[in-house]
């Protein structure tokens, strides 16, 4: 923030504090967000073209109030920010609001109300593939028609959140396998690199020997070829554990052709398949037991 402030980047700070206001309410620190938000929000302000930054702000507000069960502060600052995402066009935003302002109509037992905006928040999340809301918003419809003992719908619902969510962190982690094999494939640039360096140092030591006596140079010669052989052949070693576990990790989670085309490439290319197979099981009596 001191940075930003240095050369007066008035955004630069409020968002620095809008991220410190993300970390203080992962730690229940509400009053410290609260006022970090709030500053951030007056600093946004005065600036149209950073919307998103002072809807953020005000949702944060919100769910801080619905946190608190201050719900007419609450809804105040979350329909605010509603406000400012459809004035904007801004669909995420949107979708966000929906869902935050739906939680808040079941903190304060609003059935009817937060299942209208959690459908509304589900639907335009779905429209915009946007999996963060879909995971919240099916996440609070099931436990709606939980409570509506409406079990199947719950159950549906579940199943989304569920499987949305898992499609995240599976994301994720192929993410951090390409970081990985990136990472791999930076060590085995460096021992290449250091093979290099080897040689040169060989050759080197050559010219000098004819400058010097033959056997001190030659042995001047030996202990630094030999301490270099002995750094790269750490460096192997080191390279062929991470590539081992890299390997393991990645066949793991992903099919061996689509690990293969990772390490590659860095990319997976999506397939079609013009005919699959389902097969959807269930316990006998389940349902009726589940009821």
């Amino acid at each position: 923030a001191a940075g930003y402030a240095a050369i007066h980047d008035s955004g630069g700070v409020a968002y620095t504090q809008i991220n410190r206001g993300k970390i203080y309410l992962q730690q229940h620190k509400d009053a410290l967000a609260f006022s970090v938000y709030l500053q951030a929000m007056k600093t946004l302000a005065g600036m149209p073209e950073q919307h998103r930054g002072f809807s953020a702000c005000l949702t944060s507000l919100g769910n801080i109030y619905t946190r608190s069960s201050r719900f007419p502060e609450a809804a105040n600052y979350l329909h605010r920010a509603l406000g400012v995402r459809i004035k904007n066009k801004d669909l995420p935003g949107m979708a966000t609001s929906y869902a935050a302002i739906g939680k808040m109509h079941l903190a304060k037992a609003d059935a009817d109300s937060a299942l209208y905006y959690g459908e509304k928040a589900f639907t335009l999340a779905q429209q915009i593939k946007n999996a963060q809301v879909i995971i919240v918003s099916a996440a609070l419809l099931a436990d709606l028609y939980k409570a509506k003992n409406d079990f199947r719908k719950a159950y549906d619902f579940h199943t989304i959140h569920i499987s949305t969510r898992d499609s995240v962190t599976g994301e994720e982690a192929g993410k951090q396998m390409v970081r990985q094999q990136m990472g791999y494939e930076y060590a085995k640039r460096s021992t290449a690199d250091s093979l290099q360096f080897v040689r040169e140092k060989e050759v080197d030591e050559l010219k000098l020997d004819r400058q010097r006596d033959y056997t001190k140079g030659g042995f001047t010669a030996l202990a630094i070829v030999g301490a270099l052989l002995f750094f790269v052949y750490r460096q192997r070693n080191s390279i062929a554990r991470e590539k081992k576990r890299s390997d393991t990790l990645l066949l793991n989670i992903l099919p061996a052709e689509t690990a293969e085309e990772l390490k590659e490439t860095g990319t997976a290319r999506t397939k079609s398949y013009p005919m699959v197979t389902v097969m959807f099981t269930d316990f006998k009596d389940f349902t009726d037991i589940s009821e």
